[in-house]
């Protein structure tokens, strides 16, 4: 089946005699079965999506991790002043505020520091540390970065400061033998095969000390969101921090996340989502347009009216962020994207440099590919890009830094960063577009199962829920919903357009389209008279007290 977006639509091959055996094992519906075994699920997280995982069992014997407790802890046992430089994005600002919290409760002196994006650029550098080095600093611990920061590991040895990596991006040269060094990216398969955030690997170290007797249970939300906000593979530990982290969520002693929480007002326990598009958006919009430092101090404060206060301030700055990223927006002209399935490639000098990531992000999220945004950022230009597991970035980040194309670059498979010369810029265009086309196969797009409209009962949805939380390597099930007619139509916001829609036997149910105006699918939610067919989500609303179902539409066949 073709869509009206040019997409080739196929069914899951779905293996019925294993679901069906799983289904008889586990006492589960075989929708849910089927689910566990298209999405190659392990029969450990098979056991704790049916069954709650428990915190204290979260533990690794990898050699990076003893050897890392095993420094952390002679720096506690030796009340080192302790430096924690962490990176200015949510994984980052978490990472960070783990190790403050953790500090704060065995009363362990540090300080932490936080590169200003704007004036530091990403990452330790060697003036910044010079500056704000305090004279008796005997330990450092940098977390979601310093993998490649040679020159100044080398400075901190010299000074016979301890250090100490807690970091998950690409490894471009030689990593000095004296630190220790957390990072996935030395052995896949020594770290549960999986790509795990610097708050994951942070909090897993933090773990490890449980004869200190810590409530683990206020480190897990900041785990979780720092790995969301990183587009981190929703399996493995990732997704069983998850279950533990959801279970507990409203339990969270984190005093600067529930007074943030409290005043989203969401009439509704927190999901997945909310920590995707609420609370990480807020807590990042403080290093995009300001410093992050007011997101740490928000996740490590304890009073509540100094909580209010920093709240107030990061609320202020998140209001400035959606302002200039509409703006910023608005210089896209999204419409030559629809006829092409090319790489996305935005380069404007009036784009705001603490932005292009969302950019980033939301046009790669429209138009299911790879997206590059590129502004001008002093006298060199500065990228940000977004992508899948089907064009791994950190492989193409690392080929450009061999070819000399770009002068900086960091991140992992599904988002980067990088800074690049403006006489590279068309160069640069061309070996993505190159790279993409070799990667570009004609790509078959799949849903997980046809779907009736009728939610008399709830197991369906409860199966879903089982399945959560969503993310990369986790998929929200698709699923295609056919010969349904459309009776109303809204546009909302003239971005989104909401329908009304009833299938065969006259059953109804609401769809929402978002950001489809001006687009092929809009047209036709707007227009188009006959029954059609939709690959969608399909999801639980709560709205002061009310359920009721709704289809987050993705596509359209006629």
């Amino acid at each position: 089946m073709i869509s009206v977006s040019g997409k080739k639509w196929n069914n899951i091959q779905t293996d019925f005699r294993k679901a069906k055996k799983l289904s008889l094992d586990k006492k589960i519906s075989l929708n849910l079965s089927s689910f566990f075994i298209n999405r190659k699920f392990t029969n450990e997280e098979i056991f704790y999506s049916i069954n709650l995982p428990k915190i204290e069992n979260i533990f690794n014997k990898n050699l990076d991790f003893i050897e890392g407790y095993n420094l952390l802890k002679k720096i506690i046992n030796n009340k080192d002043l302790t430096l924690i430089f962490g990176d200015y994005d949510v994984d980052g600002i978490t990472s960070t505020a783990i190790l403050i919290n953790f500090f704060k409760d065995i009363n362990h002196p540090n300080y932490y520091i936080l590169p200003d994006r704007f004036v530091d650029g990403y990452g330790p550098n060697l003036s910044l540390i010079k500056k704000k080095l305090k004279k008796n600093t005997k330990a450092a611990i940098f977390v979601d970065c310093g993998t490649n920061s040679n020159e100044v590991i080398d400075y901190l040895l010299k000074k016979n400061i301890k250090t100490l990596v807690i970091d998950h991006h690409q490894i471009n040269k030689n990593v000095s033998k004296k630190i220790v060094l957390i990072n996935p990216m030395k052995n896949t398969k020594k770290y549960f095969n999986l790509n795990l955030s610097a708050s994951t690997l942070t909090f897993i170290l933090v773990s490890m000390f449980k004869y200190l007797d810590i409530k683990l249970e206020k480190f897990l939300l900041l785990s979780l969101l720092g790995s969301v906000c990183d587009v981190m593979p929703m399996r493995g530990i990732n997704r069983y921090i998850a279950k533990c982290a959801f279970d507990k969520i409203n339990k969270s002693s984190n005093a600067g996340l529930n007074v943030l929480i409290e005043n989203l007002n969401l009439k509704k326990k927190i999901d997945y989502k909310d920590l995707i598009f609420l609370i990480g958006p807020i807590l990042n919009s403080a290093g995009r347009i300001s410093t992050a430092n007011i997101s740490v101090e928000l996740l490590t404060l304890d009073n509540k009216k100094k909580i209010l206060i920093t709240l107030k301030k990061l609320m202020f700055i998140n209001n400035k962020r959606k302002e200039i990223e509409s703006r910023n927006f608005k210089f896209i002209d999204t419409k030559k994207y629809y006829n092409n399935h090319n790489i996305i490639f935005e380069y404007n000098k009036n784009f705001h440099e603490g932005i292009i990531g969302i950019l980033a992000g939301k046009l790669k999220e429209k138009f299911n590919r790879p997206a590059f945004v590129i502004t001008h950022s002093n006298n060199i230009l500065k990228g940000s890009a977004r992508s899948d597991s089907n064009f791994k970035l950190n492989n193409i980040i690392s080929k450009l830094l061999n070819l000399k194309i770009i002068e900086k670059g960091g991140g992992h498979e599904q988002a980067a960063g990088f800074t690049l010369k403006i006489k590279n810029l068309s160069i640069l265009k061309k070996i993505l577009t190159d790279e993409f086309s070799k990667n570009k196969i004609n790509k078959a797009y799949f849903y997980d199962l046809k779907h009736q409209i009728s939610f008399s009962k709830s197991d369906f949805i409860n199966d879903l829920k089982l399945l959560e939380p969503f993310g990369s390597g986790n998929s929200e099930p698709l699923l295609l919903f056919e010969n349904l007619k459309i009776i109303k139509t809204f546009v909302i916001k003239n971005k989104h357009i909401k329908n009304i829609l009833k299938n065969l036997n006259g059953r109804q149910i609401q769809s929402i389209a978002f950001d489809a105006v001006n687009t092929d699918i809009g047209m036709h939610l707007m227009n188009y008279k006959k029954n059609i067919t939709l690959v969608g989500h399909i999801n639980e609303i709560i709205w002061n007290g009310k359920k009721f179902y709704q289809i987050n539409i993705k596509d359209l066949i006629i």
